[in-house]
């Protein structure tokens, strides 16, 4: 798997300019807290993964590259920590192009996967093809907060879909 030490800035094509709304202090905090917990248990990269018009690719970066694009939805007095792609669809396409990513295969594969192990969510069946391909072990059961998936020893995996939005996944959920 490709490594990227940085990433450009986040420069999206849209006419919303806004940018993802700013976490509060006290957010700021519990994720500041809730990450270093994960990185005292193993937790050093994310594994970006893209599929982009059916194609699986990917690179591994370092949690901070990643941590300007994560927001936060309340729900009573559990919040939800989501992380957006922190690289702009036209950002992913250009690298995909520039050969900055490792490809991973096809979308149809996914629900291969999907189908043989029983899973919920291409989410969860990309993880068994980047375990494939990359010939390693992935904790498939083990949380963020404990190390995550564990690929390679310290990288979680996240998948975004390449599409008309911006792509997020979770990150914690149900925090108090």
């Amino acid at each position: 798997m490709k490594t990227l030490k940085t990433l450009p800035t986040f420069k999206g094509k849209s006419n919303n300019n806004n940018s993802l709304k700013p976490m509060t202090t006290e957010e700021k905090n519990t994720l500041n807290a809730l990450i270093e917990k994960a990185q005292n248990n193993g937790l050093k990269n994310f594994a970006l993964i893209y599929n982009v018009n059916g194609n699986i690719y990917g690179f591994k970066t370092e949690i901070k590259n990643c941590l300007a694009r994560v927001k936060t939805n309340k729900s009573g007095k559990n919040t939800m920590f989501k992380i957006f792609s922190p690289l702009a669809n036209g950002q992913v396409k250009e690298m995909i192009e520039n050969n900055k990513f490792t490809y991973y295969g096809k979308a149809e594969e996914l629900e291969e996967i999907k189908s043989r192990h029983h899973l919920q969510n291409n989410g969860q069946a990309v993880e068994y093809l980047i375990n494939k391909k990359e010939h390693s072990t992935i904790d498939h059961k083990k949380d963020l907060l404990n190390g995550g998936d564990s690929l390679f020893g310290d990288t979680e995996i996240k998948y975004f879909v390449i599409g008309n939005s911006s792509p997020s996944c979770r990150l914690f959920d149900n925090i108090k």
